[in-house]
C-alpha cells in the first residue's frame, strides 16, 4: 500500500540502511518495497518538484556512489540534482529532487524506479515513481476515479470505469451503506487523508460533524485544501493543505464527514443534503472498504469519495478515513 508525505510538505524520508524507511510507511504499516512517490500534472508540463530525503540510519559512514532512474518509458522522470561519490556520515542525510515531465504526447500512468547505489549494500536503495499525465484541467480532461485508484495502488471495484457516471443512491461495485462513523481504537487518532482532488479551484474546508435530525449539524473543521498557486492544487493527487491537519481526536462518539465548497456543504448523510441543499446532489458520497494493491482489505480504513456537482465522477474530493468503524 502506497503513501505520500502530504502533511510534511512533499518531503519523503528514506533510509540508506538495508531497508527503506518512511514516517508515512510506519504510520500505515507499509512494507518497504511498496514505498512509492506519486506525481500528477497536465501533459506537456512539469509537475511540482518532490524533495526526497535519504537518511543514513546505519552504524557506519557511507559513500553514495551513484543515483539514477531506470525503467522510465519515455524518459518522463528526471533527477534535477543527481549525486555521485558523495560521503554521508552516520546520522546524516542528503536529498534528491525529482520532477515528472510528460511530453504533450504522453497521457496516462507512467512508472519508473529511482535508485541509489551506496557502500552500505550491494543492492541499490529503490523508490518506485508513478506519474499521471492528464489531458488538461477540469471537465472532461480529468482522470476517472478508477484511474486515480490504479495510480495509487488501491484495488477497489467502484462500479464503473469511465469519468462520469450518475448520482443515484444505488450502491455501485463494492460500495457500502456508510454515513456515520466511530473511532475504532482509542490509542490513536482518526485521520481524514486527502488523496485526490479534481474539482473547481477554491480553498476547501473538510472535517466531521455531530449527527442531528433537526438542525444544521455542528461542524468540526479538520483541515482546508489549498487553492491553485504555482501548481494546480485543485487538480491533483495528494492535494496540499493551506491550514489545519489530517488527524483529529473526535469530540463526539459518532460522526459524519463533510466538505464545504462555496456553493454548499456536502454531508455523508443523504437526508441532510436533501434537507439543506435540495438543488445539489443528495448522494454526495460513495464509501468503499479500502483494499491494498492485491485487493486485501485494510482494517478500519475506508475510501470516501465526494461528488461536488452532478456528473457522478466522485473524484472531486477523495479521502482515506483511518481508524474508524461504520455505525450506519
Amino acid at each position: 500500500m502506497p503513501e505520500i508525505l502530504n502533511a510534511m510538505k512533499n518531503q519523503f524520508f528514506i533510509s540508506l540502511a538495508l531497508f527503506l524507511f518512511s514516517a508515512a510507511a510506519i504510520a500505515q504499516n507499509v512494507q518497504p518495497e511498496n514505498v512509492i512517490e506519486v506525481f500528477t500534472t497536465v501533459k506537456g508540463s512539469k509537475s511540482s518538484q518532490r524533495t526526497i530525503l535519504f537518511f543514513n540510519y546505519s552504524e557506519q559512514d557511507c559513500l553514495i556512489k551513484k543515483t539514477w532512474i531506470e525503467q522510465d518509458s519515455g524518459g518522463v522522470f528526471k533527477i534535477t540534482d543527481p549525486v555521485s561519490n558523495l560521503s554521508v556520515s552516520r546520522g546524516n542525510s542528503f536529498t534528491l529532487k525529482v520532477i515528472f515531465t510528460p511530453s504533450s504526447n504522453h497521457v496516462g500512468i507512467f512508472t519508473a524506479n529511482l535508485l541509489v547505489s551506496s557502500s552500505l549494500s550491494d543492492t541499490p536503495t529503490r523508490v518506485k515513481l508513478k506519474g499521471l499525465s492528464v489531458q488538461g484541467l477540469e471537465g472532461k480532461n480529468e482522470p476517472a476515479l478508477s484511474t486515480i485508484l490504479k495510480l495509487l495502488n488501491y484495488n477497489i471495484n467502484i462500479g464503473w470505469d469511465n469519468l462520469a457516471n450518475h448520482t443515484k443512491p444505488q450502491l455501485l461495485g463494492n460500495e457500502i451503506e456508510a454515513s456515520i462513523f466511530a473511532r475504532a481504537s482509542q490509542l490513536k487518532p482518526v485521520e481524514m487523508l486527502p488523496i485526490a482532488r479534481f474539482s473547481p479551484d477554491f480553498k476547501l474546508p473538510f472535517g466531521y460533524y455531530k449527527p442531528t435530525d433537526k438542525t444544521m449539524p455542528k461542524l468540526y473543521e479538520v483541515g482546508k485544501l489549498d487553492a491553485a498557486g504555482n501548481h494546480h492544487q485543485h487538480q491533483t493527487t495528494y492535494p496540499e493543505l493551506v491550514s489545519g491537519n489530517t488527524v483529529f481526536e473526535p469530540v463526539v462518539p459518532e460522526f459524519g464527514l463533510f466538505t464545504y465548497s462555496p456553493s454548499h456543504i456536502a454531508f455523508t448523510e443523504d437526508f441532510l443534503n436533501q434537507k439543506f441543499y435540495p438543488l445539489q446532489t443528495a448522494h454526495a458520497t460513495r464509501v468503499y472498504p479500502l483494499n491494498d494493491a492485491n485487493g486485501k482489505r485494510i482494517d478500519n480504513q475506508f475510501l470516501i469519495c465526494f461528488e461536488e456537482a452532478k456528473n457522478g465522477d466522485y473524484q472531486d474530493y477523495v479521502f482515506i478515513l483511518k481508524n474508524v468503524n461504520v455505525i450506519k
